[in-house]
C-alpha cells in the first residue's frame, strides 16, 4: 500500500462529485445470467445500492435514494473505530486486559475468569473479523454513545444514525456505559473509564422512511403492518464506503486519530481471514470458515483462496439485508479498487420472521464482486 491506495486523496476530495458516465450499470449488464437480470430489472425490489472506487473517480448507484436499509454489522466498524481512537488516546497496550468494575474482584481473585477476561487485540479480532455481538458491544462501551455520534459527525457521517448496541434492549440501556478497567499482565490497573450515562437526547430517530415489507412477526404473530426501523441504526452506504477509504489511506489519517499500533490492528482485522488468527482460536468446526464473512467474490462457497488475494472488509446481515463495505486488493493482478454493496432478499416480504433469501443473496453478491474485480483486472491486460 506504499502508493497510498492509488492516489486515496483524490477519491476523499472526489467523493461529493457527481461522475461522469457512471460505469456500475454497464459492469452488471456484462453477466446475462437470469440472476444478474433480475437484480438489474429489479433494482426497488432488491433496494440495490453500490458505491464503487478506483484509480480515477468513485461512482455511486441508489445512493441517493432515500430508502432504508439495515447496517446490521457493518456498524461495528464504527463502533472500532471509535474505541480504537479512545483507547489510543488512553495509550493503553494492546496486550492489556479489561472487564467492567462490577467484575474487578473476579478478575484480581478468580485465575479461571482471568485467563477467559479477553485482551484489547481479541476483542477488536472478534468483532471485525468474525463479526461477534458480545465483542462489539464492548467496544461499543469503551467508546460510548456521545463520542460515537460526535465522531460520526466529525467524519460527516450526517446520515447516518448509531444509537443502539448490538442486543435488543430498552432505549435507557443504550445510553448506559458501566465503568471500565483496564489490566496490565501483572493484574494492576492502568486505566480507568467511568461510567457514562448518556443523555436522552443523544438517542436520535431515522428520518427516512423506514417501514419495511408488507407485513412483521411479533411474538409468532403475524402482523398485517410493515416493520418499522425508526429506532434502529443506519449507516449510510456511502458516508461508511468514505469512511473505509480514509481508513486505508497511508500516510497519517488526520480525520481518524488512531497511533500507528491500533491503525495496524483494525486494518488487521478487517484483512484477515479466520484461519490466519494468532490472537483468537476460531475453529471451523463453529462456522468459522475463512470465506464465512466474505461477500464479495466469495459468498458462502468455500473457494479455495488465491495466495495474492486480500479483502479488508465488514459486513452486514439481517433482516434480509446483506451488505458488504470493502476493499480489494491483488497484487498479482495489479488489482485494488473499493466495493460497498447493499441489497434485500425477502421474497414473501414478512419481515422478522426468520426466512429470508440469503442463499440467493449471497449468489448475488459473489457474481457482483466477480464483475468488478474482472473490470479492474481487464484494465491491466
Amino acid at each position: 500500500m506504499k502508493k497510498g491506495l492509488f492516489a486515496v486523496l483524490f477519491l476523499v476530495y472526489s467523493y461529493f462529485l457527481i461522475a461522469q458516465n457512471n460505469p456500475i450499470l454497464a459492469i452488471l449488464k456484462k453477466d446475462n445470467s437470469l440472476l444478474i437480470k433480475d437484480l438489474v430489472d429489479n433494482p426497488k425490489k432488491y433496494k440495490l445500492k453500490i458505491c464503487y472506487s478506483n484509480q480515477h473517480n468513485t461512482f455511486q448507484y441508489r445512493t441517493n435514494i432515500q430508502e432504508y436499509f439495515f447496517p446490521a454489522s457493518t456498524a461495528k466498524l464504527i463502533f472500532a473505530l471509535c474505541a480504537a481512537e479512545v483507547l489510543s488516546a488512553h495509550q493503553i497496550p494492546l496486550s492489556a486486559k479489561f472487564c467492567y468494575r462490577r467484575d474487578s474482584s473476579k478478575a484480581l481473585t478468580d485465575s479461571v475468569f482471568w485467563n477467559n477476561s479477553p485482551t484489547i487485540a481479541s476483542v477488536f479480532y472478534k468483532a471485525l473479523t468474525v463479526s461477534d455481538n458480545k465483542a462489539a458491544n464492548l467496544l461499543y462501551d469503551i467508546a460510548n454513545l456521545d463520542f460515537i455520534q460526535w465522531r460520526m459527525k466529525e467524519w460527516n457521517m450526517i446520515q447516518s444514525i448509531v444509537s443502539q448496541r448490538f442486543s435488543r434492549v430498552e432505549t435507557l440501556k443504550n445510553r448506559i456505559h458501566p465503568a471500565i478497567l483496564f489490566l496490565d499482565t501483572a493484574k494492576q490497573n492502568i486505566a480507568t473509564l467511568d461510567s457514562v450515562v448518556v443523555p436522552a437526547y443523544c438517542t436520535k430517530y431515522n428520518k427516512i422512511n423506514c417501514l419495511v415489507g408488507k407485513y412483521h412477526e411479533e411474538n409468532g404473530r403475524k402482523i398485517k403492518k410493515p416493520y418499522n426501523f425508526v429506532l434502529d441504526n443506519y449507516v449510510d452506504l456511502g458516508e461508511i464506503h468514505h469512511l473505509l477509504i480514509q481508513l486505508m489511506a497511508d500516510s497519517t489519517n488526520k480525520v481518524i486519530k488512531l497511533n500507528s499500533e491500533y491503525k495496524h490492528l483494525i486494518v488487521n482485522s478487517l484483512g484477515l481471514y479466520p484461519s490466519e488468527c494468532t490472537n483468537v482460536n476460531f475453529k471451523k468446526e463453529e462456522g468459522y470458515y475463512d470465506h464465512c464473512r466474505k461477500y464479495l467474490l466469495l459468498g458462502t462457497e468455500d473457494t479455495p483462496k488465491d495466495s495474492c488475494l486480500r479483502i479488508y472488509n465488514k459486513v452486514g446481515l439481517a433482516y434480509g439485508f446483506l451488505t458488504d463495505v470493502a476493499f480489494i486488493k491483488n497484487d498479482c493482478d495489479s488489482v485494488s479498487f473499493f466495493l460497498s454493496v447493499s441489497l434485500y432478499v425477502n421474497a414473501d416480504n414478512v419481515v422478522n420472521d426468520g426466512k429470508y433469501d440469503y442463499e440467493k443473496g449471497m449468489k448475488m453478491m459473489k457474481r457482483i464482486g466477480e464483475l468488478f474485480y474482472e473490470e479492474e483486472k481487464n484494465k491491466h491486460k
